[in-house]
């Protein structure tokens, strides 16, 4: 595991992948260098899906383009003039059949289903929190969030060609449309801090809260006074040191975890969410934000017919 509790990749000389630099970009594979060539990897706006890769550097960088099946599964690799240089042939549920490329290749295609990465020397596919056997399409541990993830905690999805679970934790075939949200969002803040109190500044960035958590910020406005008190006395805030203040707000993207339907298409229950704990909430946090949504909207755990919204970026 890495130390943010990611499954450990290998390569195809069996060391750990960590043995050759690795760069991420949040949960996605950003970058890898091994013997001494980095491999750049570019996908599609808010999604797992690869678009492209830059093998080397300087003069010698080569622009390599992906072609995917729908559920984002690589089939080749071409260069800027047309040229196939890696094709590959999978059963359904992702096991490789056939492979070839170019001499010249020299560099390896591990990138298979989305958010997955084939280690060679096993067979299993990397899945960020739990390795996936492609040879009988399911997982080989158990779901680390439990029954959130739904009753069977080793399926990987009900059917691999509309569904992805780049994680290893929640599936879903595409992410959920995104809602436009309008409205007037209300929290009580200290008398010194309004000024900023909607702000993503950089204490946001360091707290950990319900969705977000230190390194991902977020701003929490409530859709009502009575939300925002809720909120507030279940933490035994003296309110004698509080101001309430209010802000009309508007975002375009936002996930509605309002919404049943939503948190059915993301195998998440309304408990999941407005429990006492943040293992679900805060991968949720992270796909919605790897996904390309501004915010959240939130059943809030504290007002049963409350409220919140939260924008990544401050309001």
């Amino acid at each position: 595991m890495s130390a943010i509790r990611r499954a450990t990749p290998r390569c195809s000389t069996g060391k750990p992948a960590h043995a050759y630099p690795i760069a991420w970009s949040g949960l996605r594979l950003l970058s890898e260098t091994r013997n001494g060539r980095r491999s750049l990897y570019l996908y599609d706006e808010g999604s797992y899906d690869p678009l492209a890769r830059i093998d080397g550097q300087g003069e010698h960088a080569r622009l390599r383009y992906y072609h995917n099946d729908p559920n984002g599964l690589p089939q080749q690799l071409t260069e800027d003039d047309g040229r196939c240089i890696w094709q590959a042939r999978y059963q359904v549920w992702g096991n490789t059949l056939a492979e070839t490329q170019e001499s010249f290749f020299v560099e390896e295609q591990n990138l298979r289903f989305q958010g997955q990465y084939l280690d060679r020397e096993t067979g299993l596919h990397y899945n960020t929190f739990r390795f996936y056997d492609p040879d009988i399409g399911r997982f080989i541990s158990p779901d680390p969030i439990g029954l959130a993830g739904g009753l069977n905690a080793y399926q990987y999805a009900e059917n691999p060609i509309k569904w992805v679970d780049p994680f290893g934790l929640m599936k879903c075939s595409t992410p959920p449309a995104g809602r436009r949200v309008s409205r007037t969002v209300y929290r009580f803040e200290e008398p010194g801090r309004i000024s900023t109190t909607w702000t993503a500044h950089k204490w946001s960035v360091a707290s950990t809260q319900r969705y977000t958590k230190p390194g991902l910020g977020g701003v929490y406005g409530a859709n009502s006074k009575k939300t925002a008190m809720a909120e507030v006395t279940h933490w035994k805030v003296d309110l004698s040191t509080r101001v309430l203040v209010s802000k009309k707000v508007s975002l375009n993207n936002v996930l509605d975890l309002t919404n049943p339907k939503v948190r059915s298409q993301l195998g998440v229950s309304l408990r999941d969410i407005t429990g006492s704990k943040y293992n679900v909430t805060h991968k949720i946090g992270d796909w919605a934000k790897s996904n390309g949504y501004d915010g959240i909207l939130a059943p809030s755990a504290r007002n049963p017919t409350g409220a919140n919204l939260i924008s990544f970026g401050g309001f």
